[in-house]
């Protein structure tokens, strides 16, 4: 999730190399099989690389996320299955909301940063900063580029931490995490040991410089999940779609390591970018984080 100089090239994850794939319906989407009842929809033409996914009970689906909006999700989602759909948010950053409008029914926690960012969405201007030349290939037929924003939706349902979700034969439970956004959420669920947990943590540069990022609050996010007992995979909302969860513990570790100025971080722009084995940490550019 790191925007380059360079014209963006399409390199496939080793972890993703490795998942089932799935025949899509546009070359923008990467559709990759994790389990007989849970697909990854990677938008890998995109440098941000960003990832839904799609949980599946026996009574109803959830959407946990829906991408930039520049593909057809719903096109793709009811491909692969014939249930009712509900859409959960992680968080509100355009690049996980920008398909909501395709759905009617959209639930996010309850938190009013994100919450105002979903029901008003991102301006034309706002989604071009994004989209500028050399962060994208493939573009589907169909994109309009000149007119691209992401309209707000209602919000059909609140979630609350610790509530349990109910899909048929499989229970999810909403975890707040916050961190990069103040509202962002993980989803566990029972039946896989699956934790699906947005921008919070993936294989990358994550994202701690944000005007509306809390440093303190992410801590506290990676100890809590640190503490979930029997997690056995993890799935990030950028770059790969499953990775080990031993993640999280490298994470915490990185953590302590800026806490304890055991590391020393890189000024990029108006951040300090502070690198570790496979991921790296944005904070706001300041002696402390």
């Amino acid at each position: 999730m790191e925007n380059n100089a360079t014209p963006y090239q399409v390199i496939p994850h080793a972890g993703n190399l490795e998942l089932e794939r799935i025949e899509s319906k546009s070359r923008w989407f990467d559709i990759y099989k994790l389990n007989a009842m849970t697909y990854a929809l990677a938008e890998s033409n995109h440098f941000e690389e960003v990832i839904s996914y799609l949980i599946l009970g026996e009574t109803k689906a959830i959407l946990f996320d829906t991408g930039m909006g520049i593909g057809d999700i719903r096109a793709e989602v009811t491909s692969l299955t014939p249930l009712p759909i509900v859409v959960i948010n992680s968080h509100s950053h355009y690049d996980h909301i920008g398909g909501n409008r395709q759905f009617d029914e959209i639930w996010s926690f309850k938190n009013t940063f994100e919450n105002d960012r979903i029901q008003s969405g991102y301006s034309h201007s706002e989604c071009m900063t994004y989209m500028t030349d050399g962060c994208y290939v493939n573009l589907p037929a169909a994109f309009e580029l000149s007119t691209f924003s992401v309209p707000g939706v209602r919000i059909t349902k609140y979630l609350h931490h610790k509530e349990t979700i109910d899909i048929g034969g499989r229970i999810l439970t909403v975890h707040s995490t916050p961190g990069e956004t103040p509202g962002a959420i993980s989803l566990s669920d029972d039946l896989y040991n699956t934790l699906f947990v947005g921008d919070l943590l993936y294989p990358g540069p994550l994202w701690l410089h944000l005007d509306e990022s809390d440093w303190p609050g992410f801590a506290r996010s990676i100890e809590y999940l640190s503490g979930l007992p029997g997690i056995q995979y993890i799935c990030p909302a950028h770059n790969e779609a499953r990775i080990n969860p031993d993640f999280v513990r490298q994470v915490k570790q990185g953590i302590a390591s800026i806490n304890q100025k055991a590391i020393k971080g890189v000024k990029k722009d108006e951040a300090l970018q502070f690198s570790f084995d496979g991921f790296s940490i944005l904070t706001k550019n300041m002696s402390t984080p």
